[in-house]
């Protein structure tokens, strides 16, 4: 069985683009309605985290909490949904050709991104603190991240895989536990 996000509520229409839009909608609607299909399926694949229930959404954001700087929270994941107008050209190109043979040989598809990136002290404060605002003027997060409190100074390696895909795999993980 295959996940899918749930429709959204308001009719679609492409932009000139070729990018969904939510018709009669604002550009900041639209992200919210993405926020909200996006909590929507986490909880369909995971449960709720009790400690944050009291402030979850009937539809799992949390995103309308400013100061936790994550959209969707369950008992296992932390979630941040972002929507973008276009992809890098490179970018794109190889999860299309991913896409393409994953359907040739009936696999699932998967792209992994080894980000080689190192991070730096300088590179980190340009990320985190653009403005040089002084460090009391950051979120905690931020800060945080400024300060370097992960102690991370590369990336871990990401993948894209496609949300049906994932809905499988958290179902089948739920299942196992």
């Amino acid at each position: 069985m295959t996940s899918k996000l749930p429709k959204p509520s308001k009719k679609l229409r492409l932009s000139k683009k070729g990018h969904k839009k939510y018709a009669s909608s604002t550009k900041r609607q639209y992200w919210k309605d993405s926020e909200r299909d996006f909590g929507t399926f986490m909880l369909e694949h995971d449960a709720p985290d009790p400690k944050f229930a009291p402030a979850l959404s009937p539809r799992g954001r949390i995103g309308q909490i400013t100061g936790l700087e994550m959209d969707t929270v369950t008992l296992n994941w932390v979630g941040e949904n972002k929507q973008l107008e276009e992809l890098p050209k490179w970018l794109m190109r190889y999860i299309l050709k991913i896409l393409q043979r994953a359907k040739d040989f009936n696999r699932f598809p998967l792209l992994r991104l080894d980000v080689t990136q190192e991070i730096t002290e300088d590179n980190r404060k340009k990320m985190f603190n653009p403005k040089n605002k002084p460090i009391n003027q950051l979120s905690e997060v931020e800060q945080r991240l400024a300060n370097n409190d992960l102690g991370i100074k590369r990336l871990p390696d990401l993948a894209i895989i496609p949300m049906d895909i994932l809905g499988q795999l958290l179902d089948e993980a739920r299942k196992n536990d």
